[in-house]
């Protein structure tokens, strides 16, 4: 006698039946630097699938927003172990060999950074976005409220009478 067994779970199925501890390993993952793509392809989940799953639920999709804000921190972290990194060659000159830097590999690096810098400032722009500084000065002339009308009325605007306000001593005191 042959005992059925049962259909293995889909990738998707057994996801859900992990629950919440599938979804844990997920955020995890995003903290950690990885995207959301990579972890749908480590696991043969359907991305738009995953995406649907997040974005139904609001905890589960703030959830999701606040690991990508964190995974920015680590991909800055990256930005300096990169710059940090030595690529050099050893080149044999006559009887000497030195080491002299990597033109390919110091373009990679550089090519890396730029990334990271631009991924970085998409997920925390008030961090790691560029900052924009507002400045001007305003030139303005006084004018006599005469000139004012004159002006006003050239646009269409009449104005029949100008008064003053006076100012007097205030209540408040």
């Amino acid at each position: 006698m042959v005992i059925p067994q049962p259909e293995p779970l889909s990738p998707w199925a057994q996801f859900k039946a992990d629950m919440p501890a599938s979804y844990d390993d997920f955020i995890t993952f995003i903290v950690k630097g990885g995207h959301m793509a990579a972890f749908c392809d480590e696991r043969g989940i359907n991305y738009t699938t995953l995406l649907g799953f997040v974005n139904a639920d609001p905890s589960r999709s703030e959830m999701y927003a606040h690991a990508r804000e964190a995974r920015a921190d680590v991909i800055a972290d990256e930005i300096i172990a990169i710059s940090d990194e030595a690529e050099v060659v050893a080149v044999t000159r006559g009887n000497r060999v030195e080491l002299v830097l990597d033109a390919t590999a110091v373009a990679r690096n550089k090519l890396r950074v730029d990334a990271r810098k631009w991924t970085a400032s998409k997920l925390k722009p008030r961090i790691y976005g560029d900052k924009i500084e507002l400045g001007g000065t305003v030139n303005h002339k006084t004018m006599s409220d005469e000139q004012l009308i004159e002006r006003l009325a050239a646009f269409g605007v009449h104005v029949t009478s100008v008064t003053p306000q006076q100012q007097g001593p205030s209540d408040d005191a």
